[in-house]
Parts: structure tokens; sequence; C-alpha cells
């Protein structure tokens, strides 16, 4: 069975859908067969990898509506369905999501969790790891991805809200496994750094998440909002938009660690 990672933080903006899009397509060039799934109603990490053909696969025009395709996510929680993942590249999958996400809800949330993990527990027979881009807020579908997952990965930056969104996700983290799922797991915490040298502030923040907490990646990730942002307009990696940048760099070692943390070396 493949291994699930959801990648969560209850506050936007930490690099979620970044760290997913970047960890999953380097482990699928390492050879493994991965699988994404875009989890949050925003849509932003099917934007990044879809073009203007694949989408009518995630949403169909229909006259004067939209209605959701055969790869959209909000199949996972709908009784009888199985959304079919689009191949993006070799060995690398997307099931992607569009406002329809937001609208599925016509059964209980109960039904809806129980639908999503026994989906989830399908798919994990079929790939060797599973990304999870959940949506920033304690919903339903954060609440099915932490279900379903074996790890939970969360981005985070430098900030007081950045420490209190990990505290957040790590309560919600220690319910889920003593409620639903035993096996979930805490992957690791990726530290993203807002500036190339960490100013006192962030170096502050820095020190207080090592010290108040355990399983912090040892790379730190120096986010540079224009190259993700370029890299996502163009549906590229970080490592094909701009290979020879720290921030590839820095990638490949964090896709390293997250490896040996699951146990799969490097």
């Amino acid at each position: 069975m493949g291994k699930i990672i959801a990648v969560a933080n209850q506050k936007g903006g930490v690099g979620k859908t970044t760290t997913t899009d970047n960890l999953a397509q380097r482990i699928a060039e390492k050879g493994k067969k991965v699988l994404v799934i875009d989890n949050d109603p925003q849509a932003s990490l099917t934007d990044a990898l879809i073009n203007s053909e694949q989408i009518k696969k995630v949403i169909k025009h229909e006259k004067n509506r939209t209605k959701p395709g055969s790869c959209n996510s909000c199949l996972l929680y709908l009784e009888g369905e199985i959304p079919e993942p689009i191949e993006i590249k070799k060995n690398f999958y997307l099931i992607g999501a569009s406002k329809h996400l937001a609208e599925s809800g016509t059964n209980s949330e109960f039904d809806m969790i129980c639908e999503f993990m026994d989906k989830l527990d399908f798919f994990s027979g079929q790939y060797d790891y599973i990304f999870i881009d959940c949506p920033p807020s304690a919903t339903i579908f954060q609440t099915a991805a932490l279900s379903s997952a074996d790890y939970v990965l969360i981005p985070t930056e430098l900030t007081a809200s950045g420490l209190r969104g990990i505290e957040e996700q790590k309560q919600s983290i220690k319910k889920i496994k003593r409620r639903v799922n035993t096996r979930l797991d805490l992957l690791g915490i990726v530290i993203y750094a807002r500036h190339k040298r960490k100013i006192v502030v962030e170096q502050h923040f820095e020190s207080v998440i090592r010290e108040e907490h355990d399983k912090i990646f040892d790379t730190v990730i120096p986010y540079s909002r224009k190259t993700a942002v370029e890299a996502r307009t163009f549906q590229k990696t970080i490592q094909e938009y701009a290979p020879k940048s720290e921030l590839a760099k820095r990638f490949e070692e964090l896709t390293d660690e997250c490896l040996v943390a699951m146990g799969a070396g490097r």
C-alpha cells in the first residue's frame, strides 16, 4: 500500500500548494508512482498543473452551468463515484478540484468522510505516494484528509501566526489520531523563510519553533514569491523553472529528508 501524506496548515499563504507540487513531482522523477489530490475548492494546485484541454476532465460545461468532470475531487465524497486521475507526466497523476468541491455536501459529514476514506484506501493500492493539498481551515475536507492519511506535513512561515498555525494543526492531528485514525503521524514541519538572510524576528521565531516542537526538517525553504508564482504560471516545478536556484536546491534536500522520514531512503 502506498503512503498518504496530507499537506496542511490552518493558516493560508504558507506554501502548502508549492510544497505539495514540488515534493510530489520530485518523488515522481525518482521513479515512484505519485498521485496528488487537490482537496481545496480554491483549486490552486489544479490551476498550476493542468492545461486548457485537461481542465475539461475536471469541469464540464453544459449550456449555462458547469458540472464536475470525471477527474474532480468532489467525487471522492460521493457514494458510487470514483474520479479518474489525469496523467500529468510520467509517474505523476492529479485529481483536480473546482468550486464544486465546496458544493458537494449533500450527504452527512460522517458519510462524506467515510466515502473519502474508502476511496483513498482504493487509490493507495495503485500508487507509491499520495499527496493531499488541504484547505487552510479545519473543514470537513481537512478532516477527511487527516482521517485517511499516514502522515501530515506542516509548512509554516516564521511569524507569530505561523506559530499558532502549527499548534492548531497539531491539535487537529491529536484529535483525529485519538478518535479516527490511529496510524496518523506528523511527518515534519517545513519552515519557509521570507528573507534570504533571515531578519532578527525570523531568527527568533525559528528558534522558538525548534525549541517547542519536534520533527522539524533541517532544510529551510528560502521562499521566493516571485519564483514560485512564475513557476506556477508556466506550470513548471521550481526545479524545472529555475534549476540552478537556491530554492531548487533546497527542495531537492527537503525531498530527501521526507523520504528518509518515511523510511524510504533517498
